[in-house]
């Protein structure tokens, strides 16, 4: 096998392999946790209807009349408590926060104070389990990368393992506004508005407990889409991120921008496929991937002539090798 073939194999290999853990192990725990939530929340309309609801039904202004006495002494100690113990200082925290200094509170507050307690909860626990991903991802990624270049004698330099510092550094890395925490919580916070909402709207409707925990559970069902988009587009982050930084503690200077060949691959992407770049100008979503969410393209060494072949997808879907030098263009042109 020539280099170029060995090389672009490589990184498909490794874009497929985490490619499968993601969708065998961590979308799998964060829709559980996302189910967690809902199941609570559903449970708190569901108790809110139970004590005030007429024919299964509350009505908004029901729902706007002030707790009192005990029932808002024991809830504002209750939440008191729970934002003192939190471990993330996010948005909802703070909102929580501004909640338990009120006053006065309704009924539907009360509600909403518990809905937040439940996305805080998924918030800190979809950000570390994440965390903890994309930490094993990017140390294996840049270990194999290391190992790869070692056994085929084209280490510049003695190479180190990866640096807690350098790993911090990556995770903590900003790119398009943000970073993956950053988004993790952006989701969040943006998935207990919309859940403030359809609660808010069905409650001037009239709906039914059924109805309203449907409707909940259509938005839920949403932010687990969104929090499966936004994995994977930082997987691929860190998954190139990685490579780069051994090729380049290797001592190399180029790397190649390697396309899915498939009717599925973008515009930008296409563009970019089998072309050239140096390392010190690697820009995520300019020339290195992920160009866009869900990305599936990959980086890899440049050590050879372009000869060999590369594995690709006809119009059929079918799998066929294709010469390691033809481009996403001339690859279209034929074979799509």
């Amino acid at each position: 096998m020539d280099n170029k073939t060995y090389w672009r194999k490589r990184a498909k290999q490794y874009e497929q392999e985490w490619s499968d853990r993601l969708e065998s192990e961590l979308e799998p725990e964060l829709a559980k946790y996302f189910k967690a939530a809902l199941t609570e929340i559903e449970k708190d309309i569901a108790v809110l209807y139970a004590k005030f609801a007429k024919d299964n039904q509350l009505s908004y202004s029901e729902a706007k009349k002030l707790i009192r006495g005990q029932e808002f002494t024991e809830w504002r100690m209750s939440l008191k408590d729970y934002v003192a113990a939190a471990h993330t200082n996010s948005k909802i925290l703070r909102e929580l926060n501004t909640l338990a200094m009120r006053s006065r509170i309704s009924r539907l507050e009360k509600l909403y104070s518990e809905t937040l307690k439940e996305l805080q909860n998924l918030g800190e626990k979809s950000e570390k389990v994440v965390t903890d991903f994309l930490t094993t991802a990017y140390i294996e990624r840049y270990s194999h990368g290391i190992y790869d270049l070692a056994k085929v004698g084209k280490l510049e330099i003695p190479v180190a393992a990866v640096q807690p510092a350098n790993l911090e550094k990556v995770l903590a890395a900003r790119w398009q506004g943000g970073n993956y925490s950053s988004r993790i919580w952006k989701n969040t916070e943006k998935l207990s508005s919309v859940i403030k909402e359809t609660i808010t709207a069905g409650l001037h409707r009239g709906l039914s407990v059924p109805k309203m925990s449907a409707a909940v559970e259509r938005k839920m069902g949403a932010g687990v889409r969104n929090a499966e988009r936004l994995v994977r587009t930082e997987m691929n982050f860190v998954q190139n991120y990685a490579a780069r930084d051994s090729l380049t503690a290797a001592g190399l200077e180029e790397y190649e921008f390697i396309a899915v060949l498939d009717h599925r691959t973008t515009p930008r992407c296409q563009a970019l496929d089998g072309t050239l770049h140096l390392l010190e100008e690697y820009s995520v979503g300019t020339n290195a991937p992920p160009m866009h969410p869900r990305c599936r393209s990959t980086i890899s060494a440049v050590l050879g002539e372009k000869t060999g072949t590369r594995i690709a997808r006809n119009s059929k879907g079918e799998n066929i090798q294709v010469p390691a030098s033809m481009t996403y263009e001339e690859y279209k042109a034929v074979y799509l």
